[in-house]
């Protein structure tokens, strides 16, 4: 951020990679967990103004060409879950968990939390009506959610939700048509990665077979504007100058304009909650 330097997660490599690895000032920030494990996969890492990261450390990096993606195998693991849930347990970190590590001081490196089954995206909300919030996106199939935590004391080193978003609590399926007469093809996508507009409070994500708008300026009241469905594998959203959005997936980058309103607009102003694009 303020010292424009690039922060990143290894997928599937626990080694630098080219080009970052040439530069003058390059370093590995974190190379295990912090009951020295090997992480599973870090996928998604938000950097705090006060010099924390916080990144999640899912199971992806496991995943097996020749076999069928994350499915419940109670056959060939025993203690639940898919055989990427056996290979963390037998040669990662033995959970799927959310870290924080400060950056000034590296022994302030903790498990965040380690009760997401998938944990993916990470955004932090900053709003000057409430405290500065972490949110969670979990990719379980079938399941997205989103979870808050409250980070405005970094002291701490025991977390608990403030609030989680599904379906149920949206009350409307995500990912299909309103319209029981379309249908999309393959079901693509899960909550991966996500944004969120400081200024109105609308969480920009993906979900399956596109992506979802939820205002959720009022906390323990989440609202479901839209969904945008493009029947394609969603991966990420990045917010761009103005007004300009960007939207990622399998077949190509689309680019949307938002309309900009302020908070109090959105929690009192009537919408068509849940519209589908």
């Amino acid at each position: 951020q303020g010292a424009k330097r690039v922060v990143r997660c290894r997928l599937s490599q626990h080694t630098p990679g080219r080009p970052l690895e040439e530069c003058p000032d390059f370093e590995i920030m974190a190379e295990c967990t912090p009951d020295g494990r090997r992480f599973n996969s870090p996928n998604d890492i938000v950097v705090d103004d006060d010099s924390y990261i916080w990144f999640t450390d899912p199971i992806y990096g496991f995943l097996e060409k020749d076999r069928c993606g994350d499915i419940f195998d109670p056959v060939n693991n025993t203690n639940g879950g898919s055989y990427l849930d056996a290979a963390s347990n037998e040669i990662g970190a033995g959970k799927k968990g959310v870290y924080r590590l400060n950056t000034k001081k590296k022994d302030d490196f903790i498990l965040f939390s380690g009760y997401h089954r998938r944990p993916n995206g990470l955004a932090i909300y900053k709003n000057i009506s409430t405290p500065p919030s972490l949110w969670v996106a979990d990719s379980t199939i079938g399941m997205p959610s989103w979870t808050k935590y409250d980070i405005s004391n970094t002291k701490t080193t025991t977390t608990k939700a403030l609030e989680v978003i599904t379906p149920a609590v949206l009350g409307t399926v995500l990912g299909q048509p309103s319209d029981s007469s379309l249908s999309l093809v393959g079901n693509e996508g899960l909550a991966d990665g996500f944004k969120i507009d400081n200024d109105t409070g609308i969480l920009w994500s993906t979900i399956a077979n596109g992506y979802a708008c939820i205002d959720i300026s009022v906390p323990y009241k989440p609202r479901l504007l839209c969904q945008i469905l493009t029947g394609v594998n969603t991966a990420n959203v990045q917010f761009g100058d103005g007004d300009d959005v960007y939207l990622t997936g399998s077949e190509g980058v689309w680019r949307m304009q938002k309309k900009q309103r302020d908070s109090k607009d959105l929690s009192s102003t009537p919408a068509e909650d849940g519209k589908v694009w």
